[in-house]
C-alpha cells in the first residue's frame, strides 16, 4: 500500500489573502495603453486617433481616451481604453541651470515658466494630442532646455513608446532627441547617448514632411516614421519607473518639444510606415573641381531603410547612402540627381536636384596685384548696399578712387600700383545720404566728378547733384555743376532715379559725361563744351532700365555699352543732333548677371563683375571687345576671397569696375576689392580637349558641345565611315567665347562621325 507524506493545508484566511494579491497584480498588468496628450486643449471626436500610435495599429481605434498632463505632477489616470490606471503617476521636470544631460524632477516646470509660462499660455493651443505641446524655455542655443518624465507604477513587461515631439516654435528645420530608460524611481534622471537608448525625430514638416513645421499644419493622420514621430522601446521590470527626456539637437533650436506619448504594452507595431522622402534633394551650383554634396535629404518610414542614388536616370554604382558625395567635379558629373528609398512597406523615389558645373577660366590674362578685403580698412565692409559703391581710375596720376558711405561718406585715394591709401578727397558740403556721393569718375586729363543716387530727381528735397574736382589732390574742394533732374528735359524721364552709373572721357573742353536712369529708355549726355547741359537721348529697341547697371563709352565718338541685370550687353549708336539713338549689336554670349561694366579708352578691354549662384564667389570677368563682329571674348576670370551675398541675381548690389593703363580694379560690395594688372601679350595654351555632348534634336538636328579655351578657333568636322581618311568641315571655323562651346548641325542623311580640331 503506497502511503503519502501529510499535507499541512494553510488556514482559510491566508488562502482568501493570497488570492486578493493575486487580483491586484492581475489588474496593474493588464495590457491597455497609456496615453499622454501634454497639451491644453482637449481631444475631439475627430482627433482622438490622430496619433502614431493609432497609425500603426498598436493603439484599437475603439480605445481613445487621452490625459491631459496640465500639472508638474498627474494622477487619476486612465488606460486607452478608459479604465482607471489606478497606481499609476506622472511626473515633469527639466533640466537645471547649467545641466546638459539630466532631468531634474524637483522643478515644478509649470510655474518656473519651464513650458512657456502657465499650459494655458502655452505655445501650442490647437487641436490635440498632435498640435499641442509643451517645451523646455530658455535660450534657443544653449542645451539646457530638457523636458522630462517619470511615470511609476507600470506593471514589469516590455513597453513600446510611440512619440511625437513636433518643434513648430521656430522658423527652421529643427530635430529632437528623446531618451528613455527605467530603473528604480529617482528624483532625476541622468541620459548619455553613449549608454541610455535614443532615437532622432527630423521635423522636417508634417505630415509626412517637406517643409518648415508649424503649429497650423493640417494633420492627416499621414506619419512619416523617423520624420514627425518615432518610438522606443523600454523593459521594465516589477517596481522600476519609466524615464523618459527630450531636447533639441539643431545648433540654433536646444529646446526639447513634445505633443504626445503613447505607452504601449509589447513589442512596436511599425509595418504601417512605408519609406518616405520628407525634403527633397535640394540642387546645387559650384565651379569644376570642387566637392559637391547632397546632404539636405530627410527620408522616413520604419527600419531599416535601403538607398540608392541615380543621376540622370541611370543607377549610380556603390552610391547606397543618405548622402552622395561629388569630388573634384568635371562637366562630366553635371545633371539631374535623385534618390530610391525602401523598406520592407514600400519604396519611394525622390524629385531631381539639378547639379551644375561652372567652368572655371583662370588664364594668365590677367594677374592679381593687390586685395582690399571686407574689414581690411574701415571704409572696406560687409555693409551691403550702404557700404562701398562707386569707383574710378585717374588716368593722369594713377591713383583709384573709392567711394564709401560707412561709417561716413568718403572717397578714399588710393595707389593703383598697391592699393595703399593715400588720402581721403575734401568733400566741402555735399553732406550725408541723400546728398552723399555714389559714383566717381575721372577725365584723362585728371578732373574728378561725382554724383549722388536718388529714387526721384524730380523732387526739390532729394535732387540729383553732380560735383567736380579740378583734380584729386587732398586739399581740393568739389565744385556743383549740377543740381536738379538730368531729365528734365524730357516729359518721360522727369523723376526718375540717377546716380547708379556714370561714364567719364575726354580731357578739357572735351569731356563727356554719360549717365543712365533707374528705369526708362533713355539716357543723359552732357558736354564740357556747352557747360554740362543734359542732352537726353531716346534709344529704340531696348527694355526699361536698359543701362542702370553698366554704361560705358563705346568704339568711335557716338557709342555707348549698357548691361544690366538679366539683360544682353547693347552697344548702341546714338546721334546727338537728332537725340535719337539705337542698337547697333546685342551681344548674349555674357552670362546675364555680368554687371558695372567699364572699357579702357583704346576699346580693346572690358571689364565687369557678375554672380554665378548663391553659394558659389562672385567673380570679375575681361573680356577682349576689339573685334565688334565677334564680339566679346572671354580672356580671364578671377574668383572673389569671399562669399558674401550682393545680391547680384535677385536686387541691386552695388559695385563698379575700372581699366586703364592695363590695370583692372573690381569692387563687388561687401566682397572687397580686386585689382589686376592685364598682360597684353598673353596667349593661352590650347591643352587637350573632348566633345562633352552630343544631342539629337528634332529632325535630323544635333547640338554639338565641347571644351573649349575663350579666343581660339575651332572647326567641326564629320564623315559617314570611319573607314574614310577624310574629314569633311561642318561650317564655318568658331571663335571660342567661354569654356565651352555649341554647334547645331543639320546635315542628313546615313550616320555621321565628328570631331573637333583645334586651329
Amino acid at each position: 500500500m503506497t502511503t503519502h507524506p501529510s499535507v499541512n493545508r494553510p488556514p482559510v484566511l491566508p488562502l482568501i489573502a493570497a488570492v486578493l494579491i493575486s487580483l491586484t497584480l492581475a489588474a496593474k498588468s493588464r495590457a491597455a495603453s497609456l496615453l499622454l496628450d501634454f497639451g491644453p486643449t482637449t481631444a475631439t471626436d475627430t482627433d482622438v486617433t490622430l496619433s502614431m500610435g493609432h497609425f500603426a495599429g498598436a493603439v484599437p481605434a475603439n480605445e481613445t481616451s487621452w490625459n491631459m498632463i496640465t500639472g508638474d505632477k498627474a494622477s487619476g489616470l486612465v488606460f486607452s481604453d478608459g479604465s482607471a490606471a489606478d497606481g499609476i503617476s506622472v511626473d515633469l521636470g527639466r533640466s537645471g541651470f547649467g545641466t546638459t544631460d539630466a532631468v531634474d524632477f524637483g522643478i515644478n516646470v509649470f510655474t518656473s515658466s519651464a513650458l512657456g509660462g502657465q499650459l494655458k499660455n502655452g505655445i501650442y493651443t490647437n487641436t490635440s494630442p498632435l498640435k499641442d505641446g509643451v517645451f523646455a524655455s530658455g535660450t534657443t542655443t544653449m542645451n539646457t532646455n530638457i523636458l522630462g518624465i517619470r511615470v511609476n507604477g507600470l506593471a514589469a513587461g516590455t513597453y513600446t513608446l510611440y512619440i511625437s515631439g513636433r518643434n513648430t516654435s521656430t522658423a527652421v528645420s529643427a530635430p529632437a532627441r528623446f531618451f528613455c530608460a527605467a530603473g528604480p524611481s529617482a528624483s532625476s534622471f541622468s541620459f548619455s547617448t553613449n549608454t541610455t537608448p535614443f532615437v532622432d525625430e527630423l521635423n522636417s514638416g508634417t505630415p509626412p514632411g517637406g517643409g518648415i513645421p508649424s503649429q497650423n499644419d493640417v494633420v492627416t493622420g499621414a506619419f512619416a516614421y523617423g520624420d514627425n514621430c518615432v518610438h522606443l522601446v523600454a523593459n521594465i521590470n516589477e517596481g522600476e519607473a519609466l524615464f523618459f527626456a527630450v531636447t533639441g539637437i539643431a545648433n540654433n533650436e536646444m529646446r526639447g518639444f513634445l505633443n504626445a506619448l503613447e505607452i504601449v504594452p509589447g513589442t512596436p507595431v511599425l509595418t504601417n510606415f512605408p519609406a518616405t522622402i520628407g525634403v527633397q534633394p535640394a540642387g546645387h551650383s559650384v565651379y569644376e573641381g570642387a566637392t559637391v554634396s547632397i546632404d539636405n535629404v530627410k527620408f522616413g518610414g520604419v527600419p531599416p531603410l535601403f538607398y540608392q542614388w541615380y543621376r540622370n536616370g541611370e543607377l549610380i554604382p556603390n552610391a547606397t547612402n543618405t548622402t552622395i558625395t561629388l569630388s573634384n567635379v568635371t562637366a562630366s558629373v553635371a545633371g539631374n540627381y535623385s534618390v530610391r528609398v525602401s523598406n520592407s512597406v514600400a519604396t519611394n523615389f525622390s524629385s531631381n536636384a539639378l547639379i551644375t558645373i561652372v567652368p572655371l577660366f583662370n588664364t594668365g590674362q590677367a594677374s592679381n596685384i593687390w586685395n582690399l578685403l571686407p574689414g581690411d580698412r574701415f571704409y572696406v565692409t560687409v555693409a551691403g548696399t550702404s557700404g562701398e559703391r562707386g569707383m574710378t581710375y585717374n588716368p593722369a596720376t594713377t591713383n583709384v578712387l573709392l567711394v564709401s558711405q560707412v561709417p561716413s561718406n568718403n572717397v578714399v585715394v588710393l595707389d593703383a600700383a598697391t592699393g595703399a591709401e593715400k588720402y581721403f578727397l575734401q568733400l566741402g558740403d555735399i553732406g550725408q545720404a541723400p546728398a552723399a556721393i555714389n559714383v566717381v569718375g575721372a577725365t584723362e586729363d585728371g578732373v574728378i566728378y561725382g554724383a549722388n543716387v536718388t529714387a526721384n530727381a524730380g523732387s526739390s528735397s532729394t535732387p540729383f547733384n553732380l560735383w567736380q574736382w579740378a583734380n584729386d589732390d587732398a586739399s581740393t574742394l568739389p565744385v556743383l555743376l549740377l543740381s536738379g533732374d538730368p531729365g528734365y528735359a524730357s516729359p518721360d524721364t522727369g523723376g526718375l532715379r540717377w546716380g547708379d552709373s556714370i561714364a567719364v572721357r575726354g580731357a578739357g573742353s572735351d569731356a563727356q559725361i554719360l549717365l543712365a536712369p533707374g528705369s526708362g529708355t533713355n539716357v543723359c549726355l552732357m558736354l564740357a563744351s556747352e557747360f554740362f547741359a543734359p542732352h537726353i537721348l531716346t534709344i529704340s529697341g531696348v527694355p526699361s532700365g536698359f543701362a542702370r547697371f553698366g554704361i560705358a563709352f563705346g568704339p568711335g565718338e557716338n557709342t555707348f555699352w549698357a548691361k544690366t541685370l538679366n539683360r544682353p550687353l547693347y552697344l548702341i549708336h546714338y546721334d546727338l543732333n537728332s537725340g535719337l539713338g539705337e542698337v547697333v549689336q546685342t551681344y548674349t554670349n555674357l552670362p546675364d548677371t555680368f554687371r558695372f561694366i567699364s572699357t579702357d579708352k583704346d576699346q580693346k578691354w572690358m571689364a565687369g563683375v557678375m554672380r554665378v549662384a548663391p553659394g558659389l564667389s562672385d567673380n570679375v570677368r575681361l573680356y577682349d571687345i576689339s573685334d565688334l563682329s565677334a564680339g566679346p571674348v572671354l580672356k580671364d576670370q578671377e574668383l572673389y576671397d569671399t562669399q558674401n551675398g550682393n545680391n547680384f541675381l535677385d536686387g541691386a548690389g552695388t559695385g563698379a569696375t575700372a581699366i586703364g593703363d592695363n590695370f583692372v580694379f573690381a569692387l563687388n560690395s561687401q566682397n572687397g576689392i580686386k585689382a589686376f594688372l592685364i598682360d597684353p601679350n598673353f596667349t593661352p595654351s590650347l591643352d587637350a580637349f573632348q566633345i562633352t555632348s552630343v544631342r539629337p534634336q528634332t529632325g535630323s538636328n544635333l547640338v554639338l558641345t565641347w571644351e573649349s579655351v575663350s579666343g581660339h578657333v575651332y572647326q567641326v568636322q564629320s564623315k559617314t565611315a570611319l573607314t574614310d581618311p577624310n574629314w569633311s568641315d561642318v561650317g564655318a571655323p568658331i571663335t571660342a567665347t567661354e569654356a565651352a562651346t555649341s554647334i547645331t548641325n543639320s546635315i542628313s542623311g546615313p550616320t555621321r562621325f565628328y570631331r573637333v580640331r583645334g586651329l
